[in-house]
């Protein structure tokens, strides 16, 4: 487990040397772009509220995690832009 909560940090990106991570958690930055994660082989939970993540584009990396099973992306600019483009389907 690895714990960043509350920092400075504006990007992740080469942490590709973590292989046994299994819970990252980055809350409370000012992250605007994700990368590397699909190279942590056991990584099953992320969490990146309150960032400034703008697009899924920013964190494509997410999307190829092979055993992710709790991802936490609330109060960034993506998931409040998601939440009115779908709120029609829900």
């Amino acid at each position: 487990m690895l714990n960043l909560a509350g920092n400075q940090i504006e990007k992740v990106e080469k942490i590709g040397n973590l292989r046994s991570l299994t819970e990252l958690n980055l809350r409370r930055n000012k992250i605007s772009e994700v990368f590397d994660l699909d190279y942590l082989p056991v990584l099953q939970r992320v969490f990146l509220s309150n960032n400034n993540i703008e697009s899924f584009d920013k964190a494509g990396s997410l999307f190829n995690v092979k055993y992710l099973i709790e991802l936490a992306i609330d109060g960034n600019p993506v998931s409040m832009e998601a939440k009115s483009r779908y709120r029609s389907y829900v």
